[in-house]
């Protein structure tokens, strides 16, 4: 099940990520933060409302401030840089996942899985790679986008461990939500939301809305399967973020 449900997250955030570039193009950061963090919220309301499943739990509660913060890394990492560089390098996080949850977890990974995740990296890392690029602060925004993405996966599943899938999904949505009013507050860009009415505005929040139909699947997957797993899969979405960006 998680495999399917891992593979359904790739195929969402692909589609997400290149409706949510066409956004990025008249949308501040601030205004895809807060569309990010609305549908997040409102598709896991709806299925807490029809599977019930809610487990308080504090360590998760803290824990869930992670992610929020590291989308908000990646919106500026990807704004500021070259996105395909700084995707490429960020593609290590699978591995950065894998390492800490056979570690620190007691996942089993045979040396075919293993190898499986190595040459999934090295793959997506070949194919986002541009031959003429030329080293620059890309490649640390990267590496820390790859590390942070690897952490923040291996603390949601401890996490989703300590509850379930569902109570800590909600707890993320809940402090996007609260960084995404901090966000439009500081800088005073709530006058800026008439700009979500704009045709590329609508384009960025449908965008929103696909993608996080694929965080709905990926808190899932990660619920039912091992980390290690979940997250090389996961990563198919930036080849196929390639291919709709090409085709």
């Amino acid at each position: 099940m998680w495999l399917i449900l891992a593979l359904v997250t790739a195929v969402f955030w692909a589609v997400g990520n290149v409706l949510l570039k066409k956004g990025m193009a008249v949308l501040p950061n601030s205004l895809i933060y807060l569309g990010n963090a609305g549908f997040f919220l409102v598709l896991w309301l709806i299925y807490l409302l029809i599977n019930g499943g809610w487990q308080s739990n504090p360590t998760a509660w803290v824990i869930a401030i992670l992610p929020p913060l590291g989308f908000v890394y990646a919106l500026t990492a990807l704004k500021k840089n070259n996105a395909g560089l700084v995707s490429a390098v960020g593609s290590i996080h699978p591995a950065v996942t894998a390492i800490l949850a056979v570690s620190f977890l007691g996942e089993k990974l045979t040396l075919g899985q293993w190898g499986l995740i190595i040459t999934a990296v090295l793959g997506i890392v070949i194919m986002s790679w541009s031959g003429k690029a030329k080293i620059g602060s890309w490649i640390w925004w990267g590496l820390i986008l790859g590390i942070w993405g690897g952490v923040n996966s291996f603390v949601s599943k401890f996490a989703i461990g300590q509850t379930n899938a569902t109570t800590y999904s909600l707890m993320f949505g809940v402090w996007q939500m609260i960084f995404s009013f901090g966000f439009l507050t500081i800088k005073k860009q709530w006058g800026n939301i008439k700009l979500l009415m704009d045709a590329k505005g609508r384009i960025g929040l449908i965008g929103t809305g696909i993608y996080n139909v694929g965080s709905v699947t990926f808190f899932l997957a990660l619920g039912a399967g091992q980390a290690s797993l979940v997250m090389p899969v996961v990563n198919l979405s930036t080849p196929l973020i390639l291919f709709l960006a090409w085709w």
